[in-house]
């Protein structure tokens, strides 16, 4: 003969975790459950977006700076010598006369091996834009070195996809104030 006991139901809570899977060593939690289910990719991209983030915005925070030593020290009248290396695009190396942010003449650079076909030739201002363009599309690489006197962007490489070949821009430039006529 067996006797029944009375049995009571408590209700549980929507977020405890059901009785039969809180059982000490069996680590079953919605947490882990989450985690295997796409929660290490989702943390993965998070940091590298973070990443991302905090190296653009550093090099966001140096072109600002150059911009402004530029914007308090730059010439209006100069000359830009520039070397542009490129699989892709023009290479080359040119001198462009710059007044007023217009570009007066250019010409490919004596001995400096300039490409048949002239590009559309550089101010500093244009090289700021460059920098810009590369850290409001994301590229992977941005390294930029400003000139101390004025601010410009004497080096610049780019690289928009790291394991791409063939993208990979790198320009330097070296500045020359004139009088203007």
């Amino acid at each position: 003969m067996s006797v029944m006991e009375p049995t009571t139901r408590r209700a549980r809570s929507p977020h405890a975790p059901h009785p039969e899977h809180s059982g000490f060593g069996q680590n079953r939690s919605p947490v882990r459950g989450w985690w295997r289910k796409g929660g290490v990719a989702a943390v993965i991209l998070a940091a590298i977006a973070l990443i991302g983030c905090s190296d653009n915005a550093a090099v966001q925070k140096d072109l600002d700076a150059g911009r402004t030593l530029w914007d308090s020290r730059g010439p209006s009248t100069y000359t830009i010598a520039y070397q542009r290396f490129a699989l892709v695009g023009n290479a080359g190396s040119f001198v462009a006369r710059v007044e007023n942010g217009s570009v007066t003449s250019v010409e490919p650079a004596t001995g400096l091996g300039g490409t048949e076909e002239m590009p559309t030739a550089l101010t500093v201002e244009r090289l700021f834009d460059l920098v810009q363009d590369a850290i409001d599309r994301g590229a992977d690489r941005i390294e930029v070195d400003y000139d101390t006197e004025y601010g410009y962007p004497r080096n610049i490489r780019i690289d928009d996809d790291t394991s791409a070949a063939d993208d990979e821009l790198t320009l330097t430039a070296e500045l020359q104030p004139l009088q203007p006529d």
